[in-house]
């Protein structure tokens, strides 16, 4: 298997694990901004000094420079790489060390290692641990025999793992397993987007997904504007929270105003409507417009505006 094919194939792995429907928009990562500098000093006081590698990684990351979230000194010594440099290009950075022949034995310990958490309960899932060898080019081009661990210290929705705690040793020494943060990340409150929530609506509808915080505070500033005071507010907001998902679903670029017209053309609220309630101009409206039709790639005989009406919701 060629290196490239074996990258895209370990990066298909790691889209599996991200958010069901929020893991690309600016919601989670708003939402993660808010504690990814509290995590990392957190883990410096813990693991700045220690003589093995110590990392922690956000799997969920859309961009290669969010993908560490913590790198500590002994990290540089062991790869040749600085800090910054891991920084700045991610996982491309790691994947493009390893031996082509041996990417596919690793995509498939990934793989055992996430359905193995997938069906234990969340906090036997919080301590599986794992171990793997493998090669590891440096910097210099000189190659290593190094050995690693990992385990979870925050897990997504679909009960996957997000944040991952990691070691990295050369097979020389003796292996060292260090304690995991996780007691001391549990004291960090951390936003909705990183927390396992299932959160049962009723005895015959349970939401699997977490809602993120932003987009109910969207709900609730446009909800005097479309929820009917006829109605019990209770079932319109899950109506509401449902759209949402859905529309993010299909496209998850879409940036929070989009979202807000979206929903409401999907209760019939007119343009004119539209404009005054969210304080736009015709022309930023119109270009709203333009840009949603984009992203969700509907043809020009297309009514956005229908589309949004007849949404149907997972």
């Amino acid at each position: 298997m060629s290196l490239s094919k074996a990258n895209k194939q370990y990066v298909n792995v790691l889209q599996q694990v991200k958010y069901e429907f929020l893991s690309n928009t600016i919601y989670q990562q708003r939402a993660f901004q808010q504690i990814k500098h509290e995590i990392h000093d957190l883990l410096a006081s813990q693991y700045d000094a220690a003589d093995i590698g110590v990392y922690a990684f956000d799997i969920s990351a859309t961009t290669p420079s969010d993908y560490f979230i913590y790198i500590n000194p002994a990290i540089e010594k062991l790869t040749g790489y600085t800090r910054e440099e891991l920084q700045r290009h991610g996982a491309r950075l790691v994947l493009s060390r390893f031996k082509a022949e041996e990417l596919p034995r690793i995509i498939e310990f990934h793989n055992d290692y996430f359905r193995k958490i997938y069906s234990l309960p969340h906090e036997e899932a919080l301590s599986l641990r794992y171990y793997i060898r493998n090669s590891f080019c440096r910097k210099d081009g000189t190659w290593l025999e190094v050995q690693g661990s990992g385990q979870p210290l925050s897990m997504l929705s679909d009960h996957l793992p997000q944040l991952l705690f990691c070691t990295l040793q050369l097979i020389s020494n003796d292996f060292v397993y260090i304690g995991s943060p996780q007691h001391l990340i549990e004291q960090i409150t951390l936003p909705e987007s990183t927390i396992v929530n299932t959160e049962k609506l009723d005895d015959s509808d349970t939401v699997h997904s977490i809602i993120n915080s932003s987009i109910q505070a969207h709900v609730e500033e446009l909800a005097q504007h479309v929820f009917s005071p006829n109605e019990e507010y209770h079932w319109q907001y899950r109506e509401a929270l449902r759209f949402m998902k859905t529309l993010l679903t299909q496209c998850s670029t879409l940036s929070p105003t989009e979202v807000k017209i979206c929903f409401l053309m999907h209760k019939h609220i007119a343009s004119m409507k539209i404009v005054e309630i969210l304080g736009l101009s015709m022309r930023t409206f119109e270009n709203h417009r333009s840009r949603i039709r984009k992203k969700l790639g509907l043809q020009k005989h297309t009514s956005l505006s229908a589309f949004m009406i007849g949404l149907k919701m997972g």
